[in-house]
């Protein structure tokens, strides 16, 4: 059965990641049709809210289109698109610090 869960909620969006933390999901970026985002929201499993994250370090540009995964707490993004642009890094979220750090590229990898 769904149930509709509390609002607000982050703003209308698509081309956005959603990825399952020890206690709710990490949302990032995604497109609203006018403006990308680079935002990080947390649904809270405990409370069935919304929270808007606050970060540090050197995170992604805003974009859409790109691909996630959570790996114990960490949450990493590669790729995706600006709408002009189309990028090859790959950030690492630390959801317990919410440190963003940019890994290094290594030839031969994804492009």
């Amino acid at each position: 059965m769904w149930v509709r869960v509390a609002k607000p909620g982050p703003t209308k969006r698509n081309g956005h990641s959603l990825c399952r933390g020890e206690k709710g999901f990490f949302l990032f970026g995604g497109y609203n049709g006018q403006e990308q985002f680079g935002d990080v929201c947390f649904f809270s499993l405990e409370s069935d809210q919304w929270y808007t994250c606050f970060t540090s370090g050197s995170g992604p540009l805003p974009k859409g289109a790109h691909a996630a995964a959570m790996v114990e707490e960490k949450m990493y993004i590669f790729g995706g698109s600006d709408g002009t642009s189309v990028f090859d890094e790959t950030h690492c979220l630390d959801t317990e610090s919410m440190q963003w750090t940019t890994l290094p590229r290594h030839d031969g990898g994804p492009s």
